[in-house]
C-alpha cells in the first residue's frame, strides 16, 4: 500500500490467486477503482512520489514483472517496462524526490542486492554504492525525514538483522542493536521515526528513530503475525 494526499491505495496481492483490483481508503470507507491498470501480481512494491502512486514488478504467477505504473487516484499509466530487472519480495520506498527499490527475487529464484531510484519520466536510475546492503528479499523499508531505513530480511539461506539508512546515493549501515533477525515485518513513518511491528513469527514492537531502535511494551496489542502491511496515516 501507499499513500495519495489523504487516501491510502491499495492494489493487488494474494488470495490462492493472484489480484488485480485497485481500492482507495478515505480513513472512513474503502472504495474500488475500476481503472484498467496493471495484470495480477503479488510481491510488488509501492510508493508515493509527488502526486502519484508509483509500482514496480511483482509475480504473476508465472514470472517476476519489470514493468512500472503510475496511479493518480482516477488512472493506471503504464510508464515503461525496461526498468530494474524483472522481481518480487522486492523493499520499496520515498525519498522526497524519488522512490528506492532494493533487492528482491529475480527471474532465476536468487536473491537481488541492487539499488534502484525512480524520480518520474521513463527511466530508472542504478545506484551502485560501496558498502550497501547484501542481496536479499522481503527486506522493509520507511521513509525517515530525507532518507529510508532498511532492516531484516532473507538471503535464501538466513535471515537478517542490520539496519541501513539510504539517502538517495549512498548506504550508511547504522550499527544499531535491535529487533531480532526475520522476514515477513512491516514499517511505517511515525513522526520523526519508524515503527516495526510483527514479522518472524512475533508480536514485538520497535522504533527506530534514526540512530538506536527501542523496544516498545504494549499491553492488548494484536497478536504475533507475518506477511501484514502497516502505512502511515497523515
Amino acid at each position: 500500500m501507499a499513500g495519495l494526499g489523504s487516501q491510502v491505495v491499495m492494489f493487488g496481492g494474494f488470495d490462492g490467486q493472484e489480484l488485480l483490483d485497485t481500492w482507495t481508503f478515505d480513513g472512513s470507507f474503502w472504495t474500488e477503482s475500476l481503472a484498467d491498470g496493471p495484470q495480477a501480481r503479488g510481491g510488488h512494491g509501492m510508493a508515493t512520489l509527488g502526486s502519484h502512486v508509483v509500482l514496480f514488478g511483482g509475480y504473476n504467477g508465472a514470472n517476476p514483472l519489470g514493468d512500472t505504473w503510475t496511479f493518480n487516484g482516477t488512472t493506471w499509466s503504464l510508464v515503461t517496462e525496461s526498468g530494474p530487472p524483472a522481481r518480487y519480495s522486492h523493499a520499496m520506498a520515498a525519498l522526497p524526490n524519488s522512490v528506492v527499490v532494493f533487492g528482491g527475487i529475480n527471474t532465476s529464484g536468487n536473491p537481488l542486492g541492487d539499488t534502484w531510484t525512480y524520480s518520474g519520466g521513463t527511466t530508472w536510475s542504478q545506484v551502485t554504492t560501496t558498502p550497501q546492503p547484501s542481496a536479499r528479499y522481503s527486506a522493509t523499508m520507511a521513509t525517515l525525514g530525507n532518507e529510508v531505513v532498511l532492516f531484516g530480511g532473507s538471503d535464501g539461506t538466513s535471515t537478517q538483522s542490520d539496519t541501513w539508512i539510504f539517502d538517495g546515493s549512498t548506504w550508511t549501515l547504522t550499527g544499531a542493536t535491535g529487533p531480532s533477525a526475520r522476514i515477513g515485518q512491516a514499517m511505517a513513518t511515525r513522526g520523526n521515526s519508524v515503527v516495526l511491528f510483527g514479522g518472524g513469527n512475533l508480536g514485538d514492537t520497535w522504533v527506530f528513530d534514526g540512530t538506536s531502535w527501542s523496544p516498545i511494551t504494549v499491553t492488548n496489542g494484536p497478536s504475533a503475525r507475518d506477511d501484514h502491511a502497516m502505512a502511515t496515516l497523515p
